[in-house]
C-alpha cells in the first residue's frame, strides 16, 4: 500500500513537467529514495568498519600469482561514483585495485520482476526497474525501454573509463583483453571493465 507521504511525493514529480522533460526535482528525488516505500540503497548493503582480516603469506603469495576476475556485478545500477572509494556496497575502483582485480564484467540491469525466483517469473510481474530509472532520475528514454536502460548503463562505463584511464580501461575485444593483460604482467594496477546485460532480454 502506498503511504500519503509516497503518494505526495509522487504527485509532486508529476506536476513537475514541461515540454521538454518529466523529471522530478531533486527535492522530490530525495524524497523518493528516502521514503520506506521507495528506493532504500541508502539504507541496505552498508560497510561495518573492521580491522583488516588476518591473510597467510602463503595465501597472499598464491593470490600474487593469479589473474583475478569478476564475473557479475550490478555497480552501474546505482548512483554511485565508481571512481571514489564507496560507504556502500565493495565494488567500486578503489576496492578492485586494492583487491588485485585485472577484470570486472559490469552487468546491465534491465528488468526485474517483482516476487522473481528460480523456479518461474511472469512476464507479467511488475517491473522493479522502472520505479528505480525514475526515482534515480535516469533519462526519460529509460523508463519505458530495456534496451535504452542497457545502452545508459554502457554509457555511464564509457564516461567512468574517459575520466579515469589509468585505473579502468574498456574492454570489447580480444585485443583488448591481449593488451589489458600485458599490461598488468608489466606492473599496471588498472582494472579492465566488459560491460554484460543480465539477461539479455529481447528489446
Amino acid at each position: 500500500m502506498q503511504s500519503a507521504k509516497t503518494k505526495e511525493a509522487g504527485n509532486a514529480c508529476i506536476g513537475e513537467t514541461d515540454q521538454t522533460t518529466l523529471a522530478c526535482s531533486r527535492h522530490c528525488h530525495n524524497r523518493l529514495l528516502n521514503n520506506r516505500a521507495g528506493l532504500r540503497w541508502k539504507n541496505r548493503n552498508s560497510i561495518v568498519p573492521h580491522d583488516p582480516y588476518p591473510v597467510l603469506a602463503t595465501a597472499q603469495a598464491l593470490h600474487d600469482t593469479l589473474v583475478i576476475g569478476d564475473w557479475h556485478a550490478d555497480s552501474l545500477l546505482w548512483q554511485q561514483d565508481l571512481a571514489k572509494r564507496g560507504t556502500r556496497g565493495k565494488v567500486d575502483i578503489p576496492h578492485l585495485i586494492e583487491g588485485g582485480v585485472a577484470i570486472q564484467v559490469f552487468t546491465a540491469v534491465t528488468k526485474s520482476p517483482a516476487g522473481q525466483s528460480y523456479d518461474s517469473n511472469s512476464s507479467d510481474a511488475f517491473d522493479n526497474i522502472t520505479p528505480l530509472a525514475i526515482g534515480q532520475l535516469w533519462p526519460i528514454r529509460t523508463w519505458g525501454s530495456i534496451l535504452e536502460r542497457a545502452m545508459y548503463q554502457a554509457e555511464k562505463l564509457h564516461r567512468l573509463a574517459d575520466r579515469i584511464p589509468d585505473r579502468l580501461t574498456i574492454i570489447t575485444s580480444l585485443a583488448d583483453l591481449e593488451n589489458h593483460l600485458t599490461a598488468r604482467a608489466a606492473g599496471s594496477t588498472g582494472v579492465g571493465g566488459i560491460l554484460g546485460i543480465e539477461g539479455a532480454h529481447p528489446t
